[in-house]
């Protein structure tokens, strides 16, 4: 059984369009829902960043046990 290298070519490159128009209509909603946020929700998530990194969660609890050591 023998198959066409031509035709599993234009089959892949079929795919491969298809992969690279999706990624780009995923690409065009991202940015316009990102267009839609306001200041004041960018600030709000800038802060959630911030307070959900693991090195203010150590800097926190380390201070939380400086605290309660210390009384």
């Amino acid at each position: 059984m023998t198959t066409d290298p031509q035709a599993d070519t234009g089959t892949v490159q079929n795919i491969s369009d298809a992969i690279h128009e999706n990624l780009d209509k995923v690409s065009r909603f991202a940015q316009r829902e990102d267009e839609k946020r306001t200041a004041a929700h960018r600030a709000i998530e800038r802060v959630r960043v911030f307070f959900g990194e693991p090195a203010f969660y150590r800097a926190f609890c380390a201070q939380a046990c400086q605290k309660h050591d210390a009384a």
